[in-house]
């Protein structure tokens, strides 16, 4: 079996929320059928800013920064992963649906990390009335 790893926002931010999913990106699933998986990746360190100090972002050059985390004596990061499945309906159906699952699955590694995320940005709600995915309901979500 292949492994396919895409970061579908299709940009880099400060990780502080998920940004809107590039539903291009998501055609080859579609059109293959593929099973799809949502994941989201959290991190956390003693002093300064993740945004600032781990992110890869905004005008930053790559060896300053590589050199600025390689000094961290410590990085926590958190992988939370959703349940492969077949999804049905068309890109942009399976974006929205991603998105949501990543978000809820963000938000739960923002709570064990005590990480208030934005007031502007609301905690994940399901869309449609739908429930939370399994992996964000057993996070604590």
């Amino acid at each position: 079996d292949l492994l396919i790893v895409l970061f579908p926002e299709g940009t880099s931010s400060g990780g502080n929320r998920v940004l809107p999913f590039r539903s291009s990106l998501l055609e080859p699933a579609v059109e293959l059928g593929c099973p799809v998986t949502a994941a989201a990746i959290g991190y956390q360190i003693a002093e300064g800013s993740v945004s600032d100090e781990i992110c890869y972002w905004r005008d930053m050059t790559l060896l300053p920064h590589l050199l600025n985390v390689w000094s961290k004596p410590v990085i926590q990061a958190s992988l939370r992963c959703g349940v492969p499945r077949g999804r049905s309906g068309d890109r942009k159906s399976l974006a929205v649906e991603l998105h949501d699952e990543v978000a809820a699955l963000h938000a739960v590694s923002a709570r064990e990390f005590g990480v208030s995320l934005p007031e502007t940005i609301e905690q994940p709600e399901p869309v449609g009335g739908r429930r939370l995915p399994a992996a964000a309901e057993t996070q604590g979500a």
